[in-house]
């Protein structure tokens, strides 16, 4: 081989030596931006806070929660687009992670289910924090008029309802060895159950009893403004009640609140009205069959955890239109913590739900109440 040839491989060797080098140098900055990419869905892997053994420790199935978020980060369709724009989107501050529309469907569907004051008052979803709605303190006035004469103004004053919500948080503690094993049942889904039952009688009862000090003003409050324009009657004894006074509140009840008017009390209020009318009388209708609701005077009875007839002063009844007057607000929103890590060493998962509820009474004329007193 001539030396001019030999001086040519040489030269080709060096210049395939440069072009690998420049080559490499190009390529170096690639596995540093994969790895940047890997630490990046690592990290929303954690914040979503998802791991397989949420739906059994054996299954495969990805949750809603995670398609949703998958989707979301995708934009795949226009379908998810628009259902994840309601999402609560997890960040740092609160620590909590997206609650999409379908698991919002799967808890809040439960507030309700077997809740009767829920089912009974008209509840608006909004999504601020205040609900205002407007309240007629007054009644327009009708006009006869002429067929060429001047309409007068009806003058009407019409004020507005502001109904703050209310946080409410249910937080519950699993073991991890629990979720894991707990293959005839799912652990989560059966705390996500009993939470929402737990949220559920919580509204309940603050619809119902709340003094509005961070939870709603219930309808039996007495100290509200509002409540207190409540016509309010006396039972007619200091520990129990009269006969007369039942037939005293549907007299007292407003036309336009009668048709619609249903009683709240407790079970064993409505039983000692059962006992005090006589178990054959024709003015109480007693549950003694399936399907049959309780009646008094032909108005049904709502059992509630109201307050009984043994302590004077109580307010124990109350009967009316609760549609026209309770107006309850619920979140569009809900988040739910799902924290494995916090107490890792101890083997143990919480699981937190947040929403939020508010509500009062916006039209104290649909109520009649009746204390406890003589």
């Amino acid at each position: 081989m001539s030396d001019t040839m030999m001086a040519e491989i040489k030269s080709l060797g060096t210049n395939l030596s440069k072009i690998g080098e420049a080559m490499t140098q190009k390529l170096d900055p690639l596995p540093g931006e994969l790895k940047s990419m890997k630490d990046a869905i690592a990290e929303m892997q954690l914040r979503t806070q998802k791991f397989e053994y949420l739906h059994g420790a054996k299954s495969k199935t990805v949750s809603p929660e995670m398609k949703s978020f998958i989707d979301y980060v995708s934009g795949r369709t226009q379908e998810y687009e628009s259902k994840a724009a309601t999402a609560t989107v997890a960040n740092q501050n609160n620590a909590g992670y997206l609650a999409i529309p379908e698991f919002i469907d799967q808890v809040i569907p439960q507030l309700y289910e077997r809740s009767p004051l829920l089912s009974e008052i008209t509840v608006f979803r909004i999504s601020g924090n205040v609900g205002s709605v407007p309240v007629a303190n007054s009644r327009p006035e009708v006009h006869w008029v002429g067929e060429i004469e001047e309409r007068p103004v009806s003058k009407v004053d019409v004020g507005v309802a502001n109904i703050p919500m209310n946080e409410m948080v249910c937080s519950t503690e699993l073991s991890n060895v629990l979720i894991r094993d707990s293959n005839l049942v799912n652990a989560e889904q059966y705390i996500q159950s009993e939470s929402a039952s737990a949220m559920r009688d919580g509204i309940g009862t603050a619809i119902l009893l709340g003094n509005g000090d961070n939870k709603p003003v219930g309808l039996l409050d007495k100290t509200s403004k509002v409540n207190k324009k409540i016509k309010t009657l006396k039972s007619g004894a200091s520990k129990g009640i009269t006969t007369d006074v039942l037939f005293d509140a549907m007299g007292a009840m407003k036309s336009g609140a009668m048709d619609n008017a249903k009683w709240v009390m407790s079970n064993e209020t409505f039983w000692a009205i059962v006992k005090q009318f006589g178990k054959d009388s024709a003015y109480v209708t007693t549950p003694l069959a399936e399907g049959i609701r309780p009646a008094i005077l032909g108005k049904p009875v709502i059992i509630a955890e109201a307050p009984g007839l043994d302590t004077d002063g109580n307010r124990a009844i109350m009967l009316g239109d609760l549609r026209k007057a309770y107006i309850g607000v619920q979140s569009e929103q809900m988040t739910f913590i799902r924290d494995p890590y916090t107490q890792h060493k101890n083997g143990i998962t919480s699981l937190t739900y947040n929403s939020a509820f508010g509500g009062q009474v916006v039209r104290p004329e649909a109520l009649v109440a009746i204390d406890v007193g003589a």
